[in-house]
C-alpha cells in the first residue's frame, strides 16, 4: 500500500505542473526566474525520490531509509505543486510574465576601448583565481598530495576558520566574481548575436577563470553553469521555449567532463559516468530527507533560521545547513563545521511544518518583485542579460536555504556595478543588435 501511495504522490506533481494548463496556456510555458526555479527544484528534490524509496537498506550517508519519510516528501511536493499551480495562474504572475516578454531584447556592442578593459578584467580574474589556489586551497592540497580526503578536510577547515586571499575574506571577493559572471554572460550572449571571435574567445576565457576560482575549493558544480546559461539563452532566443533536446546535446560533453572531475576530486577508485546525474537528482535529497525525518510540529524552528539581527537580536540563529551537515556526519559536538544545504521549501518545512504553504506565495512574490525591480533598474539594452542572470541566480534556492539570504546585498551590488561597468564600455552610438 505504501508503495502505491508513493507512486501516486510521485506522479501527481509532475502531471500538475508539466502537463496541466489554464485557459490554453501551460503552467510552465515560459522560461523566467520563477518557472526555471520550479523546474530545477523538482529535478533536484523530486525526480530522484524512487532511488531513496526503493533502497530501504540505505543510500550513501543514510544507513537506513524510512519509506514513510520518502512518502511524506512526495506528499509534501504534491501539495506544493498545487500551491505553485495556483500561484502561476494568478493575475499578478500573468501580468508580470507579459510585462517581461514585452521587453525589447537588444544588445549593444563593445567599443575598442571597452575591449581593452575586457582584456584587463580577464587578466585580473586569472591573477585572483591563481592567488586563491596558491594560498593553501583545497585544490592545491589535492594536487600536492593526491589525497582527496586531505583536500576535503582542508576545505572544511577553511570553511570553519575563514579563507582569505590577498588578506581579504573570500566571501567579499566572491562579490567580484558575481560581477565577472555577469560580464561573462554578456560576452556569451554577444557571441550569439554578433558572431565575433572576440566575444566567443573571451566568454570562454572568463568562464575558465571563474571556474578556477570555484575549483580552488574542489567545487565541481560550476561546470554546469555554462550548460544552464546556454540552455537559457537558446530558450529566450528560440521563441522562449524549452529546448530540451538541444540542451541535452550540449550537456552531454559537460557531464563527461564533470565525471572526470568527480573521479579526480573525490578520489573514486574507478570512473563513474553516472555520478553527475546521481549527484544532480539525489545529492540534494539527502539533506532534504534528514530535515523531513527530524522536524515535525513538536520541534519546528518557528523562523529562527533567519539572522538574529532581523529580530533585533531577540533570538539565536539556527544554522540549518550546518546542523544538517553535523547530523548527517555524526559530528554534533565537533569543532569543525561545514554545511549541507537543502532547499527553500525544506527550510520552510523545518520552520513551520505544513503551515509553510502559507509562505510559498510570499517567497514567489519576493522573487517576482525583486526580479522586476532589478531588471527595470538595469541599463535598458542590458535588461536581457539581467533577466537571464536572475533566472539562473534564483535557482540556487532549490538547493539552498533562503531565509539567511533574505537581504541579498551582493545581488544588488552585482547588478548595479555590472550594468554601470558595461554602460561605460559598450558603444552607445550604434544601433543595438536585436536578439
Amino acid at each position: 500500500m505504501i508503495n502505491f501511495l508513493f507512486l501516486c504522490f510521485y506522479i501527481l506533481p509532475l502531471c500538475i505542473l508539466f502537463f496541466s494548463d489554464y485557459k490554453g496556456r501551460k503552467s510552465l510555458s515560459y522560461i523566467n526566474p520563477i518557472t526555471f526555479f520550479i523546474l530545477l527544484y523538482f529535478l533536484r528534490n523530486h525526480i530522484g525520490l524512487p532511488l531513496l524509496h526503493f533502497n530501504p537498506d540505505g543510500f550513501k550517508q543514510l544507513k537506513y531509509v524510512d519509506q514513510h519519510i520518502t512518502l511524506n516528501i512526495a506528499f509534501y511536493n504534491t501539495l506544493l505543486s498545487i500551491v505553485i499551480y495556483a500561484f502561476l495562474n494568478t493575475n499578478l504572475y500573468r501580468k508580470w510574465t507579459d510585462d517581461f516578454f514585452k521587453i525589447n531584447f537588444t544588445l549593444p556592442s563593445i567599443t575598442n576601448l571597452g575591449k581593452v578593459i575586457i582584456v584587463s578584467l580577464c587578466v585580473i580574474i586569472y591573477i585572483i583565481s591563481i592567488k586563491k589556489i596558491m594560498d593553501g586551497s583545497a585544490l592545491l592540497a589535492l594536487l600536492q598530495t593526491g589525497d582527496a580526503s586531505e583536500a576535503k578536510s582542508l576545505r572544511m577547515q577553511l570553511y570553519t576558520e575563514g579563507a582569505y586571499a590577498f588578506g581579504i575574506r573570500l566571501q567579499y571577493l566572491n562579490a567580484i566574481y558575481f560581477i565577472f559572471e555577469f560580464i561573462f554572460l554578456y560576452l556569451l550572449v554577444a557571441s550569439f548575436i554578433f558572431k565575433d571571435k572576440f566575444y566567443r574567445v573571451f566568454a570562454i576565457l572568463f568562464f575558465i577563470g571563474i571556474g578556477l576560482w570555484h575549483f580552488s575549493n574542489t567545487s565541481k558544480g560550476y561546470i554546469a553553469v555554462l550548460f544552464f546559461y546556454l540552455f537559457l539563452i537558446l530558450s529566450f532566443k528560440q521563441s522562449k521555449r524549452y529546448l530540451l533536446f538541444k540542451a541535452l546535446k550540449m550537456g552531454t560533453p559537460l557531464l563527461v567532463i564533470a565525471s572526470f572531475l568527480a573521479y579526480f576530486f573525490m578520489g573514486n577508485s574507478e570512473l563513474y559516468f553516472f555520478y553527475p546525474i546521481e549527484r544532480f537528482t539525489v545529492g540534494n535529497l539527502l539533506p532534504q530527507y534528514i530535515i523531513f525525518s527530524h522536524f515535525d510540529s513538536s520541534n519546528i524552528l518557528l523562523g529562527t533560521s533567519v539572522p538574529a539581527w532581523l529580530s533585533f537580536g531577540n533570538h539565536e540563529q539556527f544554522l540549518l545547513a550546518e546542523w544538517n551537515w553535523r547530523f548527517m556526519n555524526d559530528k554534533m559536538n565537533s569543532s569543525v563545521a561545514y554545511n549541507n544545504p537543502s532547499s527553500v521549501f525544506a527550510e520552510l518545512y523545518a520552520n513551520f511544518s505544513y503551515f509553510s504553504y502559507f509562505y510559498v506565495f510570499m517567497f514567489f512574490t519576493y522573487l517576482l518583485l525583486l526580479s522586476k525591480f532589478l531588471v527595470n533598474v538595469s541599463f535598458y539594452p542590458l535588461r536581457l542579460i539581467s533577466l537571464i542572470y536572475l533566472t539562473l541566480y534564483f535557482t540556487k534556492y532549490s538547493v539552498k536555504e533562503f531565509l539567511p539570504n533574505f537581504f541579498d546585498y551582493r545581488l544588488l551590488i552585482t547588478l548595479l556595478v555590472s550594468n554601470l561597468l558595461l554602460y561605460f564600455i559598450v558603444d552607445k552610438r550604434k544601433k543595438n543588435a536585436k536578439f
